[in-house]
């Protein structure tokens, strides 16, 4: 591209450039905005401003965008600017060197949305997993809730049971034979090995609620 005072004047395309584009050298001369009007509609801003950047002498780094060939079909390329300037410093032309990577380009975005899709797996896994361990956090507190309520509810008559198991066994309310000793004693015993299993069950419940106070003492 032939550039004075800012602007380009005149455009000469490689065979490389025909190849990629699939138009001709007449067909550019003929029409010389052909390039920019055949860059893809989201990637023309970019390009024009790349290009407006080049003719006012600024150097721009090898840059890629999406072209519509002559035969309707969609192409990756990488334009590689090199900029001629005179012994004043002044642009005077400027090469495109055009290199289609479309196959390339066509991989990164395969790996790319391979990579999305896995990531929006995760997050999807990730959620449903926070969501169970959500329940099973809930089911747990309900099952501890559960057995502290209902080892309350089962002590207080086994309390009355054994009371009234001991006024018995003192006699209060009158004489007792040996064989009715014997069965206050089993009664007794009984009762307190079932109000040890239930004191276990609330140290279980303080376990899972975090709240048991370990008291660490020599034995």
């Amino acid at each position: 591209v032939h550039v004075q005072n800012g602007r380009a004047v005149s455009t000469e395309h490689s065979t490389t450039c025909i190849a990629v584009t699939g138009y001709t050298q007449e067909e550019f001369r003929k029409n010389p905005h052909l390039w920019i009007q055949m860059v893809y509609d989201d990637d023309c801003q970019m390009v024009i401003e790349r290009t407006e950047r080049m003719l006012e002498g600024q150097n721009v780094e090898p840059y890629e965008h999406r072209i519509i060939r002559k035969d309707g079909a969609v192409r990756w390329v990488r334009n590689t600017p090199v900029l001629h300037h005179d012994k004043q410093g002044t642009l005077i032309s400027y090469d495109g060197l055009v290199q289609d990577v479309t196959e390339r380009k066509e991989s990164e975005l395969t790996v790319q949305r391979e990579r999305e899709s896995l990531t929006r797996r995760v997050e999807e896994r990730t959620a449903e997993l926070q969501q169970a361990n959500a329940e099973l956090a809930r089911a747990a507190r309900m099952k501890d809730e559960f057995l502290a309520t209902m080892s309350h509810e089962f002590r207080t008559p086994l309390h009355t049971i054994l009371g009234m198991a001991e006024a018995l066994a003192e006699e209060v309310f009158g004489p007792l034979t040996p064989k009715q000793r014997e069965a206050l004693t089993s009664i007794d015993e009984s009762g307190r090995h079932l109000l040890a299993i239930i004191r276990d069950i609330l140290d279980l419940a303080k376990i899972g609620a975090g709240k048991l106070e370990l008291l660490i003492t020599p034995v």
